[in-house]
């Protein structure tokens, strides 16, 4: 299961000489952890490693997949008493001016992040998850903070949040580690919101170890972020990938061996795939994302 090389991406048409400006950013060519204080900072429960390994495929080829695979699997624990076991996902994505993020994960390059904020439209109504999501030499490094809409709004804003009737914990900052470094990196990146992705996730685990993970995303769709609120009344959503729906493996260390055994019997090729890479190369931004 070799990783292939990343595929390319080329820029939005009509973008061109703006996101180009990138290349000559004083901090483009930092790497992103080096912007991050967490190493200073003690672990927790809110961040883990492991690997991803993704494939596109037509929608009609999954059952076949699912059939084979089930022996080895259990619905996620949210997903349960789901219909389908699927539930659906909305995220926004930050980035800066220049499209910084994007550029790293069209360039492949060997440390690259994410950061966006994270909610379920079905469940949790009101609460989001603030997350960063770095690559790391093929590794995946996930930090993730709970956080109230109410919240989320004055975030995005630049306001003081410790003067909020639903900030509990007046020493968040110093006790929660994945929401000092959001704010940390939305701050030195002047990150701003930049696109909407939502999509039907349909989620198992391992029926012997539950840090295995098999997920199918479907009906994956992107807008142009509208505002400061998530959910925002924006735009209408639209397909970036139309006739396929994403299939991944996730595991902490060594890939089991059912996995390794179901890419080689469907014959599976892995892909570099970004849902919000996708969404900027189909033209889903606005010029008011750029506009410093």
């Amino acid at each position: 299961m070799g990783a292939e090389e990343p595929e390319g991406a080329s820029a939005p048409t009509g973008m061109g000489s703006k996101m180009g400006r990138v290349r000559d950013s004083p901090t483009y060519r930092r790497p992103l952890h080096s912007l991050s204080p967490m190493s200073i900072l003690p672990r927790n429960q809110q961040q883990f490693f492991r690997y991803e390994i993704k494939y596109l495929l037509r929608p009609e080829s999954i059952a076949d997949i699912r059939h084979y695979a089930l022996p080895y699997l259990e619905p996620d624990p949210h997903a349960r008493h789901l219909p389908g076991h699927r539930y659906v996902v909305q995220s926004l994505y930050l980035d800066n001016g220049d499209l910084r993020l994007f550029r790293e994960t069209c360039e492949g390059l060997l440390r690259r992040a994410k950061l966006r904020v994270r909610f379920y439209p079905n469940a949790n109504e009101g609460t989001c998850f603030l997350e960063i999501k770095r690559r790391q030499n093929g590794r995946v490094h996930k930090t993730r903070s709970k956080i109230s809409q109410r919240e989320l709004g004055v975030l995005l804003e630049d306001r003081d949040l410790s003067s909020q009737a639903d900030h509990h914990d007046e020493d968040r900052e110093q006790t929660d580690p994945g929401f000092q470094e959001f704010v940390f990196l939305k701050s030195t990146l002047h990150a701003r919101p930049i696109v909407e992705i939502r999509y039907e996730r349909e989620a198992w685990q391992g029926s012997f170890d539950p840090r295995c993970r098999l997920t199918i995303d479907d009906c994956i769709e992107a807008r142009p972020a509208a505002g400061l609120d998530l959910p925002s009344n924006g735009s209408e959503w639209q397909r970036i990938e139309e006739g396929f729906c994403v299939l991944e493996f996730k595991f902490d260390h060594s890939c089991p061996q059912w996995m390794q055994q179901i890419v080689r019997r469907f014959e599976l090729k892995r892909v570099s795939f970004s849902k919000y890479g996708r969404a900027i190369q189909k033209g889903m931004i606005t010029h008011s994302a750029f506009m410093i």
